[in-house]
C-alpha cells in the first residue's frame, strides 16, 4: 500500500499490465518535400552551386542523397508527404525515374485509401 493510499485509506490501482504492456508506440510520418526555385530570374537557367558540389546544385544534390534513394527503398508508399510544385516540375524534367517512382507511390496509396470519384456525373 502506498504512502497516500494508507492516509486516504484507498488502494491505488494499476491498469492491468495486458492492457499497457501490449500496446505499442505509434509514430506517423509526414513529408513535405520543397525547394525554393534556383531558377535566375533574367535568364531561365540554374546556375552551379560549388556548395553543392559534387551536383550541380542543391535541388540536384537533395534529388541524389535524399528523395531517390527514399523512392527506391519504396518509403513514400509508407509514409504521408506531398510534394512542392518547384521539386515537382524540377523531377519531371530532370529526374524522370524518381518522379516516376513517387508518382506510383502516389497512385498505389490513392487506389487503397483515396474515395472513388465518378467521373462521368
Amino acid at each position: 500500500m502506498t504512502e497516500t493510499a494508507a492516509r486516504t485509506g484507498a488502494e491505488q490501482q494499476e491498469p492491468p499490465r495486458s492492457t499497457w504492456s501490449a500496446s505499442r508506440p505509434t509514430l506517423a510520418v509526414h513529408g513535405h518535400f520543397y525547394q525554393p526555385a534556383r531558377e535566375d530570374p533574367f535568364t531561365g537557367r540554374v546556375m552551379r552551386d560549388p556548395s553543392a558540389a559534387p551536383a550541380h546544385d542543391w535541388t540536384d544534390r537533395v534529388a541524389l542523397e535524399s528523395y531517390a534513394p527514399n523512392a527506391e527503398l519504396g518509403n513514400f508508399e509508407r509514409i504521408g508527404w506531398d510534394l512542392g510544385p518547384t521539386v515537382a516540375r524540377w523531377m519531371r524534367e530532370h529526374d524522370a525515374w524518381t518522379a516516376s517512382l513517387g508518382e506510383t507511390a502516389a497512385g498505389s496509396l490513392c487506389q487503397s485509401n483515396c474515395p472513388v470519384v465518378n467521373a462521368t456525373e
